[in-house]
């Protein structure tokens, strides 16, 4: 599956995101189109950093929330791949809003639903493998492999710092489980070591 020729991550600004935005420019051949979305990315200094040295990175709004800008960044991404369309697409983006059940307000439940649960292909975190291997068994003929991949409990501001796992190491595991994907196996929910979990 690896190496592709273009790459779609979410929230990339920061964290598991971000640090796959680094990882890809690592490998020894870096994707010539790297798409970097986030929900603001005038706010996102260290990817804007990166991509000043990287000319294949295009940092775009997306927020998986505001079905304006999928539109809008579906339409650049078109314009810039052309026939050779998107090959890979890291649908990373999360949000874990830090409140007690005295501080929570309706909209930041809702908030918080539409972006973790709606945001991800449309459909519950329950049903995300299932439609995971829906979508794999539909597209394979086309030589389209859909995955759903574990991070593991990650040293980010959603993992907090008392997570086993660095950002590098599961980004790198990620990025490695990807490599070995192929028709057969893409559609078993795995973490970022390769081991395959059960749902």
């Amino acid at each position: 599956m690896l190496p592709p020729r273009s790459v779609l991550i979410t929230g990339a600004s920061r964290g598991l995101g971000l640090e796959f935005v680094k990882q890809f420019l690592q490998v020894p051949t870096p994707p010539e189109f790297l798409f970097a979305t986030c929900r603001n990315p005038d706010n996102a200094k260290e990817l804007q950093e990166v991509a000043k040295s990287n000319s294949s990175i295009t940092i775009m709004k997306l927020d998986v929330s505001e079905m304006n800008t999928i539109e809008e960044a579906k339409k650049l991404v078109e314009s810039k791949v052309g026939d050779g369309g998107l090959n890979l697409l890291i649908n990373n983006a999360g949000i874990n809003k830090r409140v007690t059940l005295d501080t929570v307000t309706p909209d930041m439940m809702l908030d918080t639903f539409n972006i973790n649960v709606n945001g991800p292909l449309f459909t519950t975190k329950t049903a995300l493998n299932m439609l995971c291997k829906i979508l794999h068994n539909e597209l394979k003929a086309k030589g389209i492999h859909v995955g759903c991949l574990h991070p593991g409990w990650v040293q980010t501001d959603m993992g907090t710092a008392k997570a086993p796992v660095t950002v590098s190491q599961s980004v790198c595991g990620c990025i490695q489980v990807m490599s070995n994907m192929n028709a057969e196996n893409a559609c078993v929910f795995t973490d970022y070591t390769g081991n395959s979990l059960p749902w």
